[in-house]
């Protein structure tokens, strides 16, 4: 007698339609066929044997090799399965595999670049609903952000389903699945520090707050050039950051100072408990391996955006 078995955990072999009409011999008889007839065998399947456990469930690697790649690496399904379907449900269950409380700095990096593209995914979709739409394809939103279709496929894969094939994405449930994705739901307080650059746009506070970050203090080095207020909140001296900090319970800081003072000012908040930095200088900030930093530089861009201009010229 046959021994269904899901190597892979995500198919349920007994209720399993394509196993009752004879179309699937399990993972187990099919590999071992396929090697019999020295063809490809289910790349997961190869990883447990390689492993030495049964199933997935049983490996205690931290990182799975297959959590970001959902392509068809079972050659068996792939006889009956179509390709975007069996890669967002391979795709779906190794991203949810991941051990809670072990390194998973490899999968972050891995995310990196996906990450970087969901706030405009998010704009994109904001724009769709305030016009009244309801679903979006990912060419609609691949249109907006200036992106292909299958790289706004792969990166929301990445984080779930949240569409379907032929049918697309509802714009709202995708609004909030993002907005939960980048832990936006979360209001929260940050510094800003460096007063002429968001007293040049005021906007900022109420783009901040829609997504429920807060400026909740701004600090200047120099009162004197400094106004008071700004949208309502006083402007503080560098000098009060650590108390200021601890009283607000901010965990984000926004650098906008002269590029002398970038690093000066970094350590400072660092040193008051800062976790995460956007640093708008041309100094590109160090910090410890437990604090987040990005640097943003318009030259830096402007270089980025030479490079493809000159191609587009050629």
């Amino acid at each position: 007698m046959v021994a269904y078995v899901s190597v892979c955990g995500i198919f349920d072999c007994k209720t399993c339609v394509h196993r009752i009409r004879n179309r699937c011999m399990g993972c187990l008889q099919g590999n071992a066929l396929m090697a019999a007839h020295a063809e490809r065998q289910c790349a997961v399947y190869e990883c447990t044997r390689y492993h030495n456990v049964t199933r997935c469930n049983e490996c205690t690697e931290p990182v799975c090799p297959f959590t970001k790649s959902p392509e068809m690496v079972c050659p068996v399904r792939a006889q009956f399965e179509k390709r975007r379907t069996y890669g967002r449900k391979i795709s779906d269950y190794y991203s949810n595999r991941q051990p809670l409380g072990q390194d998973v700095s490899l999968v972050y990096k891995r995310l990196d670049k996906a990450i970087s593209r969901l706030p405009w995914y998010l704009f994109a979709v904001q724009e769709f609903i305030n016009h009244g739409v309801e679903r979006v394809s990912s060419e609609d939103i691949s249109r907006k952000v200036g992106v292909k279709p299958w790289l706004v496929r792969r990166d929301l894969s990445q984080f779930g389903e949240f569409g379907r094939p032929s049918l697309g994405y509802e714009t709202e449930l995708l609004r909030k699945s993002l907005a939960q994705i980048l832990h936006l739901t979360v209001p929260r307080n940050i510094v800003w520090v460096g007063a002429a650059r968001i007293e040049a746009d005021k906007s900022l506070l109420g783009r901040f707050a829609k997504h429920n970050y807060q400026v909740a203090a701004i600090f200047d080095a120099d009162l004197s050039r400094a106004p008071e207020m700004i949208g309502g909140l006083k402007v503080y001296p560098i000098a009060e950051i650590l108390g200021k900090i601890e009283e607000l319970g901010a965990e984000v800081a926004i650098i906008a100072t002269p590029t002398d003072d970038a690093q000066i000012v970094a350590d400072i908040l660092i040193g008051a408990g800062i976790k995460g930095i956007l640093n708008l200088t041309s100094t590109l900030v160090t910090a410890p391996n437990d604090v987040c930093v990005t640097n943003v530089d318009v030259v830096a861009e402007l270089f980025a955006l030479s490079y493809y201009c000159g191609l587009t010229s050629r």
